[in-house]
């Protein structure tokens, strides 16, 4: 346990699984970010390269999803969506320095700018689509046979 949060420590590997709500409030509180930063935690063991493990949560007994946090920040954690998330040695550590450098702020941003690019980019096929077909079921102008072939195009 740290000052704020709550986690639970394996003496054996050193790694930590932090409850989801307790990982929520370490993302969104500074306070808590900084408890993280000013633990001593044991050094990250060099990792050997090797086959992708799933672990079970340590609550449910369920595999765990990995991610890279945030997408961007290099840091694949373990997640179970319901309990919580297992963060191997010095994990917690880098996805707090991510956070505080800014990575998570500017993920979701770009995150956000996808999903508007890609509604507007559905929206256009849209209106082509339709135009198209006003045109399909009408006799074929070269109008109609051009604003196919872009409908084409785009799909």
């Amino acid at each position: 346990m740290l000052k704020l949060t709550p986690l639970q420590e394996c003496q054996r590997c050193f790694g930590i699984w932090v409850n989801a709500q307790a990982f929520e409030r370490i993302c969104a509180d500074r306070e808590r970010q900084a408890d993280v930063l000013s633990a001593g935690q044991p050094p990250a063991p060099k990792m050997v390269a090797g086959p992708v493990r799933y672990r079970p949560c340590p609550q449910c007994g369920q595999l765990m999803n990995r991610f890279n946090f945030g997408h961007t920040s290099g840091v694949v954690i373990d997640k179970c969506a319901e309990h919580g998330v297992w963060f191997d040695p010095d994990e917690l550590r880098r996805v707090v320095d991510y956070i505080q450098s800014g990575g998570l702020e500017i993920s979701r941003q770009q995150e956000a700018t996808e999903r508007t690019e890609e509604l507007r980019q559905m929206d256009a096929q849209s209106r082509i689509d339709n135009i198209s077909r006003s045109f399909a079921s009408s006799e074929p102008d070269a109008l109609g046979i051009i604003l196919r072939t872009l409908g084409n195009i785009l799909r």
